[in-house]
């Protein structure tokens, strides 16, 4: 018996309205991601799945403790934008320095020190010891979004204060003249603790195991719904339809912390379970979860045949996906590199990493479409009595 429970968007859509309106904000190591962590395992122990755990590691940390842009020539009034994470700080009470406009090739070469820069194109690590009192970064969106220098912490110094702000605000800045800014970025940078949630479906007749995962994490600055409430809200509703089916293949299910941080949660699972790993056949990440301006991807990671095999069920069920060979993506990285194959679920939408990243934007019709594609693939593949591609990832993505 593949299931005995249909797939419900308007269970789905509970879960995104819990995480994000009652627990809200699920930064790494914060109060929040801790409550959607013991959520998520109350859930899976509700729906009576095996082996529900939750695992500790330790993870790096950007706290935002204050931030604000001010430019002069517009009458001195707040201008909107958000820090980059894991950037240096400026003094307590802020930078007022000269405001000059610079190109990518400019910022490289040129000697900026002591100037704010106004730049597009451009990430904050490339002014690493350039000396500059701030970096304004112009995000090619209607608004500014978070972004985080991570994959740098602890490699090199910390790039000055830098802050990103929208294409139209670039614009009115440059029309009304660049003559100074004030820029004030506060921000504690160290390590905290984060949690993977785990639950296992087991097996009838094999010992190999499939894998459907959801990083449970946000960014610091308010966006939690589409990334990611609605992704767990997919493996949730996942569960619930198979908790009492009984398949030739056992299903692990995990939520991981610290996504937003470099996948440390995938990455610290996958080294303490690599011997395990071995017997797993296949992992599907499902992030990016029911916008209702979205778009579905399904970026593979693996043989032709796993390419056909998500194609053909994407057309038989008539989900709307973009079906394409992928390099895969965040949590599912770790994975390949120990030679497991992979699908990138993702639904894309537009208000990524920024407080506009709300539950009012997502709905149960998409949200219904992911969970229907995502049951039915690994259902199948679970209860198949031989699984219809190897085990194998391109060379370039393995380990």
């Amino acid at each position: 018996m593949l299931r005995d429970s249909k797939a419900s968007g308007v269970r789905a859509f509970e879960h995104v309205d819990y995480l994000c309106n009652v627990v809200g904000d699920r930064y790494v190591g914060t109060e929040g991601e801790k409550r959607a962590a013991g959520y998520i395992a109350s859930q899976l122990r509700g729906y009576g799945l095996m082996e529900v755990a939750i695992e500790e590691f330790k993870a790096p940390q950007c706290l935002i403790e204050g931030f604000e842009l001010r430019v002069p020539s517009l009458g001195g009034q707040v201008v909107d934008c958000y820090p980059y994470g894991f950037t240096d700080s400026t003094p307590e009470e802020g930078s007022t320095a000269p405001l000059q406009v610079a190109d990518p090739m400019q910022l490289r070469n040129n000697d900026f020190e002591g100037l704010i820069i106004l730049a597009a194109h451009v990430s904050p690590e490339e002014a690493i010891g350039r000396r500059l009192k701030g970096l304004i970064v112009v995000d090619m969106t209607p608004w500014p979004t978070y972004h985080s220098l991570h994959s740098v912490y602890g490699k090199r110094g910390l790039a000055p204060p830098s802050v990103s702000i929208s294409l139209s605000d670039a614009y009115t800045i440059i029309a009304e003249g660049t003559t100074s800014a004030y820029m004030r970025v506060r921000q504690r940078v160290g390590e905290a603790e984060s949690r993977n949630v785990t639950a296992f479906l087991p097996g009838t007749l094999s010992d190999e195991f499939l894998i459907l995962c959801a990083h449970l994490d946000t960014v610091p600055v308010g966006g939690c719904a589409a990334d990611n409430a609605g992704g767990v809200a997919v493996l949730l509703e996942v569960v619930r339809c198979l908790a009492s089916a009984r398949l030739r293949r056992g299903i692990k299910f995990i939520a991981f912390g610290a996504e937003e941080v470099g996948s440390i949660g995938a990455a610290a699972y996958a080294e303490r379970h690599a011997s395990e790993l071995a017997k797993c056949h296949f992992i599907m990440n499902v992030d990016g979860g029911g916008a209702l301006l979205g778009r579905n991807f399904l970026r593979v990671t693996g043989s032709e045949r796993l390419l056909a095999f998500t194609s053909s069920l994407a057309e038989k069920l008539s989900y709307p996906a973009v079906v394409s060979p992928s390099p895969g993506g965040d949590d599912t990285l770790p994975f390949n590199a120990l030679g497991v194959p992979s699908i990138y679920h993702n639904r894309n939408h537009f208000n990524t990493h920024s407080h506009r990243d709300s539950s009012r934007l997502l709905g149960p019709e998409p949200l219904r479409q992911q969970v229907e594609y995502t049951l039915e693939f690994i259902a199948e593949l679970a209860d198949m009595d031989e699984p219809p591609f190897l085990r194998e990832v391109p060379e370039k993505y393995a380990g």
